[in-house]
């Protein structure tokens, strides 16, 4: 009677239960019987169960070749040079650059002709503004139309260095003019 009871263990952080072989022994058959409580285990197969295992398996076994035939027959990818295809990549993307950079520039001619035109324009009024203020201020003051300066007053044997041929001729004089002295 006294091996059927079991001593109740205190377990505190100083104390450990001991471990006995057949503490062993049941701890390891309690952990067997946790592991096969949801497993189903039938005991008895009848004749009927049989036949409806028999069936499972071979539509199982069916729907595996069936399975296995589709992935033969599956189109497989083959391999395709990828050099042309970069190629024709790269050749479509330099015929659209040229492309889009041929209307930029058109684009920017037409603007850029468009703001020198405006450009001119306005030096135009510009110019025509400063005329008619200048010609307003000299007819208030009474002063003589168009100013007389001493840049546009006419003078004699003035020489003429716009050409070389003028450079040269004003060089032969400046020569001979120490020499009559």
């Amino acid at each position: 009677m006294y091996n059927n009871v079991r001593r109740r263990v205190v377990k505190s952080s100083f104390t450990h239960p001991r471990r006995t072989p057949s503490r062993i022994i049941d701890e390891i058959e309690s952990h067997e019987r946790r592991a096969q409580s949801d497993i189903y285990i039938q005991r008895m197969i009848t004749p009927e169960g049989q036949r409806n295992l028999y069936a499972k398996l071979a539509r199982a076994l069916e729907e595996d070749k069936i399975r296995e035939e589709e992935f033969n027959k599956r189109e497989k990818p083959t391999k395709v040079c990828r050099d042309d295809d970069y190629r024709k990549v790269y050749h479509n993307f330099c015929e659209d650059f040229q492309k889009s950079s041929n209307i930029a520039r058109k684009e920017f001619e037409r603007v850029s002709k468009s703001a020198r035109s405006r450009n001119s324009e306005l030096a135009k009024e510009k110019s025509a503004a400063d005329l008619l203020e200048r010609k307003m201020y000299r007819l208030e003051m009474n002063l003589a139309d168009p100013p007389v300066t001493p840049s546009n007053k006419p003078t004699l044997n003035r020489p003429d260095f716009s050409s070389i041929s003028g450079a040269r001729l004003s060089l032969a004089f400046s020569q001979e003019s120490p020499q009559k002295k």
